[in-house]
């Protein structure tokens, strides 16, 4: 006999899974507001509700709450909470319509079904261990298009899709039997296991532990590809040079760091070319071709998952790395509002990164934009996965040339020095950690070093979309990809666009 009665239906884990159903709404709302903070709020909830999802059910236990209204309201809110987030995703994050009327789909079956019983029989299907993975990966699936985390969409797609066939077929059982039953009130036995407890958990921990993996890659790499950049006007050759060479930024190492910006072309006679494979974590990886490498080998491979990597790190001695450093200068002319900019580009290749992520192909950039009237406004610093820039005005000088101070290890570049915070996100607000840049004072001038133009010569190197030093996150894609995360901020299309939205305020001018 089914019991509804009051004690029965506000209950703790009954109120815990209707909190699921109400929060979805919120959840779309802030996504649709286009501030961090909103964001980060809707994280939070996200975690909140799937949190929920085990917590109904434990406590109900627990407290000894369980309740026929509980066996109905748990499911239902599962199914709701996925489906009215797949819709929120499909307007907001391109989630596959055709995936979200297969969820959909599924479970109008599972409801109907789950209604057709409880009219002819005394008896309310409860969710089966098949169907809390199938909702695990459900969940798992509308996470990863909330995060636009591409290689969640692609493992968790294929895993909802697997169960939601064994869910169908799981439930068709538990129909069949009930509608065959002559008893009114049927005890609904659970589908038996095809798998022993050990190996289930075996694959889920397994799972668990790619994904994670993955995770962190994700939040390290550059998620876009700038697969159309612009070509702006470049400058005349004569000007260019005589811009390139009076801005030319001095550089500030550390006393003990050794590592120096080194040639192209140094740098392909050591390394391999490999071509890559981001689901695998590189097990599968192949050896396209080996050192010497000439930039027209770098066609041989030429997709976003390419890499270059050194057998070995170099060491970080004369015998090894170019004795003397090279720095790559473009200079253009970008249009911005009614007045054209010159945007003078320094480009360096760190040939090895004493970091946790090992880089051996580390490209750093420092732009000097010069304004209308012909006298320089501004720079911009990279710095690993994102950037920073100020007024001219406020940055160290000697004469013209401004003084770049490189952090031991990561080679990211800095106005000053001492302890500069790290950022994980586009947006600058998730602290990663901080890193002391004492400038020990190390200086290499523009006269120490060869400036390399980048012209028409260098377009098989250039062209190439793949990573130099490592798959993902090893290395940077080169300067005609490398992006903050967002292609439409990439330094080499978007230059303008790049220096505003790291500017730490440049409304003070």
């Amino acid at each position: 006999m089914l019991d509804f009665s009051s004690h029965k239906i506000f209950t703790i884990p009954n109120l815990i899974s209707a909190f699921r159903i109400v929060v979805v709404p919120f959840i779309g709302w802030l996504l649709f507001i286009d501030s961090v903070a909103a964001k980060l709020i809707a994280a939070l909830l996200l975690f909140l509700a799937l949190l929920s999802d085990f917590l109904d059910g434990w406590l109900a236990r627990l407290l000894n709450q369980v309740s026929d209204l509980g066996k109905i309201i748990d499911p239902l809110a599962d199914k709701l909470f996925v489906i009215l987030l797949a819709i929120e995703l499909i307007l907001l994050r391109d989630f596959p319509i055709w995936l979200a009327i297969v969820i959909v789909g599924k479970d109008v079956v599972i409801v109907g079904a789950g209604a057709f019983i409880v009219g002819r029989k005394r008896v309310v299907m409860q969710s089966n261990l098949i169907g809390k993975y199938a909702f695990g990966f459900q969940a798992g699936l509308v996470v990863c298009y909330f995060f636009a985390f591409p290689f969640g969409e692609w493992i968790f797609t294929i895993g909802t899709l697997v169960l939601i066939v064994a869910s169908l077929v799981s439930y068709s059982k538990v129909l069949l039997f009930v509608v065959r039953s002559q008893e009114r009130e049927v005890i609904v036995p659970q589908p038996e296991q095809i798998m022993p407890t050990w190996l289930r958990r075996s694959i889920v921990a397994l799972l668990a532990a790619v994904f994670s993996v993955h995770a962190v890659y994700w939040m390290l790499e550059n998620n876009e590809v700038a697969l159309d950049p612009i070509d702006h006007f470049l400058v005349d050759d004569a000007r260019a040079s005589e811009l390139a060479e009076k801005f030319a930024p001095i550089l500030i190492f550390d006393s003990v760091d050794k590592a120096r910006p080194m040639e192209v072309e140094d740098y392909l006679n050591r390394a391999y070319l490999k071509q890559g494979d981001r689901y695998l974590l590189a097990v599968l990886d192949g050896t396209v071709k080996e050192p010497p490498l000439n930039p027209s080998d770098l066609l041989l491979a030429n997709g976003p998952n390419a890499y270059l990597v050194f057998a070995e790190p170099l060491q970080l001695d004369s015998s090894e790395i170019s004795n003397t450093p090279a720095v790559y200068a473009r200079a253009v002319e970008v249009k911005d509002g009614e007045g054209e900019w010159t945007v003078i580009q320094y480009w360096m290749l760190f040939p090895v990164e004493d970091t946790l992520t090992m880089r051996q192909g580390d490209w750093q950039m420092a732009a000097v934009y010069i304004g209308p009237d012909g006298e320089p406004k501004y720079l911009s610093l990279t710095q690993s996965f994102y950037g920073s820039s100020r007024l001219w005005k406020e940055i160290e000088l000697e004469k013209y040339r401004p003084l770049v101070y490189v952090a031991p290890g990561s080679h990211s570049l800095y106005f000053t020095p001492g302890e500069q915070a790290t950022y994980l996100d586009e947006e600058r607000l998730i602290a990663f950690g901080s890193e002391s840049v004492n400038g020990g004072q190390k200086i290499v001038n523009p006269e120490d070093y060869e400036l390399i133009f980048i012209g028409a010569s260098d377009r098989e190197w250039l062209e190439w979309p793949g990573r130099w030093g490592g798959p993902l996150p090893g290395g940077d894609r080169g300067p005609r990809y490398w992006n903050p995360k967002k292609r439409y901020r990439a330094p080499w299309s978007y230059p303008m666009e790049f220096m505003r939205f790291y500017a730490e305020d440049l409304d003070r001018e």
